[in-house]
């Protein structure tokens, strides 16, 4: 990504737009900006929290439909919340991890599913032989080929379950 590039697809610099900066505590009345960002950080911690699940034994994939299990934790690490000065709202999300051949960034594609231009991979040998040594495994790299992604969504299911406290995220940020 490009230094001063947009990860959240936003029409501005995420870095200044951090609730704790100067320019959104200036524009800010002091509930509406509590509000917004116990909301952001709510959501985006059920967001972190349902990607905590690890793959296991085998790192094993998500079933269509659950959430993204964690591998390394990149995702997981990247979702941010920042005030949008345009629409004078939060948004929350993951920033842009790598992009998808024939398809949209990674994260859009597990959030959504789709359909992704995917190389074929054909791996031959490995396992170990008579004496208990590894054995080389070849890897080859084979054709594109179109592959669809079933989804894996978490942003939503996060913003549900807090959409469901937002009175009470009110109430606490002083707007009662």
């Amino acid at each position: 990504m490009a230094k001063g590039s947009n990860p959240l697809g936003l029409g501005f610099k995420v870095k200044d737009w951090f609730f704790d900066r100067k320019q959104v505590t200036r524009r800010l009345d002091p509930v509406k900006k509590r509000f917004l960002s116990k909301f952001g950080s709510f959501v985006r911690t059920r967001a972190r929290t349902l990607l905590n699940k690890p793959g296991g034994a085998g790192n094993r994939v998500s079933m269509a439909g659950e959430p993204p299990r964690k591998h390394n934790g990149r995702l997981r690490k990247n979702v941010f919340f920042v005030y949008d000065r345009a629409k004078e709202s939060v948004v929350i999300g993951p920033i842009r991890l790598s992009g998808v051949q024939g398809g949209g960034t990674a994260p859009e594609m597990l959030e959504g599913g789709g359909s992704i231009l995917a190389n074929e991979i054909e791996q031959s040998g490995g396992g170990r032989d008579s004496a208990g040594k590894f054995l080389k495994t070849n890897t080859k790299v084979g054709k594109k080929v179109h592959r669809r992604i079933a989804a894996r969504p978490y942003m939503g299911p996060a913003f549900a379950s807090e959409k469901a406290n937002i009175s009470s995220i009110w109430r606490q940020s002083g707007g009662f």
